[in-house]
């Protein structure tokens, strides 16, 4: 679905493996910019990405503040994927950490023609989306890793 987003293919069978741990990596260049660990025990291939089973991430605030949306299939109206969002309020005043954008809101579509862009804050907490400073595209993929 989403070109160029690399998941590994474990994900697949996610209940043949039986993954205890799994990991969302965000690299430019090679480096590592972003990283989120899960408890992924007892989980489905869906349902291990969420706010419940996340052990840690590189952005600090995201085990304290709200979150509206945190999900694989973030919300259906807006298309969003692998979304983590902190509140909505109007296009203007939408923030958050992470995900795979639509076409909803200015703040995505300013990717036209491309679509399903991953977009992430690049400050150690969310980000208004309309702060294009603040928030980057992300040109990889979602890396999925597992341990048994």
């Amino acid at each position: 679905k989403h070109k160029d987003h690399y998941k590994n293919r474990i994900v697949l069978k996610w209940s043949d493996f039986g993954a205890s741990e799994a990991r969302v990596a965000l690299y430019t260049g090679g480096q590592l910019v972003k990283e989120l660990n899960f408890n992924a025990q007892r989980t489905n291939n869906l349902n291990w990405f969420s706010a419940r089973k996340l052990i840690d991430s590189s952005w600090r605030d995201m085990k304290s503040e709200s979150k509206n949306v945190f999900s694989i299939s973030g919300l259906s109206r807006d298309n969003r994927n692998f979304f983590i969002n902190r509140n909505y309020g109007g296009c203007s005043k939408d923030a958050g950490w992470m995900g795979i954008t639509s076409n909803y809101c200015k703040w995505e579509t300013r990717f036209l023609p491309r679509k399903n862009v991953i977009l992430y804050s690049k400050l150690s907490g969310y980000t208004n989306w309309n702060q294009y400073s603040k928030s980057t595209i992300y040109h990889g993929g979602v890396g999925v890793d597992y341990n048994q």
